[in-house]
């Protein structure tokens, strides 16, 4: 390990990241600048739902595959109850 942690971080990860947000922006076809690393599926939905608009009457639909790292109902409800949004 470097004695230096910060100066790796600098010189190595941050290029890396870097470089790949602008590999998966060019798959996906939009800018680097749009596109984010998160950390887990869960993170990106809750960060997502805490983007949207949401008022009374509004539906979100939810489904599992059950493979991977799907988020469980249970995390979908406590984000949407921050948000003051009471699933039905």
């Amino acid at each position: 390990m470097d004695t230096h942690p910060r100066k790796v971080i600098d010189r190595e990860t941050v290029p890396l990241l870097a470089h790949t947000i602008r590999q998966v922006s060019e798959f996906l076809g939009c800018e680097a600048l749009d596109l984010v690393l998160i950390d887990s599926v869960e993170l990106a939905v809750s960060t997502i739902l805490r983007s949207l608009p949401l008022a009374e009457g509004d539906t979100i639909l939810t489904l599992s595959t059950g493979s991977g790292e799907n988020p469980t109902p249970t995390s979908l409800y406590h984000t949407l109850n921050q948000i003051s949004f009471k699933p039905s």
